[in-house]
């Protein structure tokens, strides 16, 4: 689930606990922020490649319900497309379909450093807009008693359901208010 859709079931009245639920049951098939499946190619049939082998490990099911005989023929022979277009179906249709495995305040797709293929967390000038809805509070490295106590799990004064605290070295942390607990680390 990415933030904007997160975002969209709190403010729409869902209630918090129950999408956590969802969260924690579906966790082992989550990505952590920073996974890579695919360092970036430029091959369309290396990436929608290394998407299907990690979708198949991730969960079975999905993997069975995409894969046809079309996409089945690509991956073996990148030159038999047929009536198939690879380029939309691995860099429109698949990452959509990835990004479900994603936690929140992360997406799936193409590192801006690197171009390798994974789950990132979003900059915290693309997470502005999750802090002005109130879905977000950001604590920055200036606020080590709040980060402290955020950790602690007393999120006085934190109406957000969300904290990301964000070191002075970069490291992420993205804490949950329902649970208490982080939800990941980067």
């Amino acid at each position: 689930m990415n933030a904007r859709a997160l975002a969209n079931r709190v403010l729409e009245g869902e209630d918090p606990k129950e999408i956590f639920r969802q969260f924690a049951s579906r966790a082992s098939n989550f990505f952590e922020p920073g996974e890579e499946i695919c360092h970036s190619t430029g091959i369309c049939h290396d990436v929608l490649e290394a998407m299907f082998f990690d979708l198949k490990q991730r969960d079975p099911a999905k993997y069975r319900e995409l894969m046809n005989d079309e996409i089945e023929a690509y991956l073996q022979d990148e030159n038999a497309v047929g009536d198939f277009d690879p380029e939309h179906f691995t860099y429109e249709q698949m990452p959509n379909v990835m990004q479900k495995y994603c936690p929140p305040f992360t997406y799936f797709g193409t590192n801006e450093g690197d171009g390798c293929w994974g789950c990132w967390p979003y900059s915290t000038m693309d997470l502005s807009d999750n802090v002005d809805e109130g879905v977000l509070a950001l604590v920055d490295h200036t606020e080590q008693e709040r980060a402290y106590h955020i950790r602690q799990g007393d999120w006085t004064g934190v109406e957000a359901p969300f904290a990301l605290i964000v070191a002075d070295n970069d490291e992420q942390e993205l804490w949950s208010k329902t649970t208490r607990r982080r939800v990941w680390k980067w």
